[in-house]
């Protein structure tokens, strides 16, 4: 009931971190600035990195390996119990350093029961960002609709039953976005190379009538020197302005189709097992520039993700005193940043960060303008294989947990780099 009650604001269980004790937002240097970490569920637990958080699903793995996150998001409808374990804890989860976060799914009962619901969000309560209220630009429109069902009950009372969560999530959402582009005036008193280069990647661009001068750009950076940029005359144009509305957040997340489906299946075998079956599904597909944009035409692309995850677990209880539990999870996480056509190069002012002038960045033809260490296409899928065995023994006043897990990992991805 907690779970189901508790407000937030994106329905994503995960978020639910935040509750527990010695847990802070994960912070993360970013050229100059800290920003908030995309690492494990964005969270920092016990002062350890967001990446040593070791995220399972029914208590099997559900980590994205490559990049330390959620492996998968299922629905909250379909959760039953949520845990955070921050500290003493024991050698069963293995791989974490500073906390493990523990989402178990609903199952049926001897009583048929649904949900059918839809959660809605839009910008009518939400106000402008004061750089567009600064420069006089609408504030950013967005609409985020999650709905779906659940239900749940026996298929065989007191020996089978069943339980399935369907969930879609759609956002809509733009803003605009400001950067520097060289003026006509700029590229052609640059090199042959240069000139060559937005010739040919340049396409087309909408500028405002917002200019920044060779003196403007001299004063901004405070040059001096007699070089070849102080060289031209102080009142060339050198950059101006586009305002681009693009397919971003504008506070109810990225735009996007994502659906998320949970069913289980538990059977009752005699008095002493217990096995059950679960299948989750995520397919996700976000808006062409929601992972690269630009101000020039042809570099906006979006990303998808495809989730499975499948769980087979069994029980077994040997009289009072002794307990088994066996496992095996397969899951297969497929996160795709293509290309928006062929491969194309990108320029960049700076190796290392974007630069920016009077707080807006200076942004040339290519994919991810803004982050020269990072490339596309990205993405590949990660298979991953578990077997976990353990037992339970109760001895007198003691109690001795022994077992084992192995975790087969085949990550086939393509690097951007």
């Amino acid at each position: 009931t907690q779970i189901r009650e508790l407000p937030t604001i994106t329905r994503n269980v995960y978020d639910l971190v935040a509750v527990a004790g010695n847990v802070s937002g994960g912070k993360v240097a970013d050229g100059e600035e800290w920003t908030t970490t995309t690492r494990a569920t964005g969270y920092a637990i016990n002062g350890q990195r967001a990446s040593s958080t070791n995220i399972l699903l029914d208590g099997s793995a559900n980590n994205n390996e490559f990049d330390t996150t959620v492996g998968q998001n299922i629905p909250l409808d379909s959760v039953q119990e949520f845990s955070v374990v921050t500290s003493n804890f024991s050698a069963q989860y293995g791989r974490a350093t500073g906390g493990v976060v523990n989402v178990l799914t609903k199952s049926g009962t001897n009583n048929f029961r649904g949900t059918g619901y839809e959660f809605y969000r839009s910008d009518g309560l939400s106000t402008n960002t004061f750089d567009n209220k600064a420069n006089e630009i609408e504030k950013g429109e967005f609409t985020r609709h999650q709905l779906g069902f659940s239900i749940g009950g026996p298929i065989k009372r007191d020996k089978m039953h069943f339980f399935s969560n369907l969930e879609y999530i759609r956002v809509r959402s733009a803003d605009t976005v400001i950067s520097w582009v060289p003026t006509p005036q700029f590229i052609a008193a640059s090199n042959s190379a240069t000139q060559a280069f937005f010739s040919a990647y340049g396409g087309s661009v909408s500028p405002s009538s917002t200019v920044l001068t060779r003196g403007d750009v001299s004063s901004i950076i405070n040059a001096t020197g007699t070089g070849p940029f102080q060289s031209l005359p102080p009142g060339m144009p050198i950059f101006t302005r586009v305002e681009k509305s693009l397919p971003l957040d504008a506070g109810g997340g990225d735009p996007q189709d994502d659906y998320q489906w949970v069913t289980r299946v538990d059977f009752t075998l005699g008095n002493s097992g217990q096995l059950y079956v679960r299948y989750a599904l995520q397919d996700q597909q976000a808006e062409a520039g929601t992972n690269s944009r630009s101000p020039y035409e042809g570099f906006d692309t979006g990303y998808l993700n495809k989730n499975h995850n499948i769980l087979g677990s069994y029980t077994r209880v040997f009289g009072s005193t002794f307990t088994t539990q066996s496992k095996v999870t397969w899951n297969r996480l497929l996160g795709d940043q293509p290309l928006n056509g062929d491969y194309q190069p990108t320029l960049y002012m700076n190796p290392t960060t974007p630069v920016t002038l009077q707080g807006y960045r200076v942004t040339f033809p290519g994919y991810l303008p803004w982050s020269p260490g990072n490339a596309i296409p990205f993405g590949g899928p990660q298979k991953l294989l578990q077997l976990y065995q353990d037992q339970t023994w109760i001895r007198g006043k003691h109690d001795f947990r022994f077992g084992g897990s192995y975790v087969n990992i085949a990550d086939d991805r393509t690097f951007g780099a």
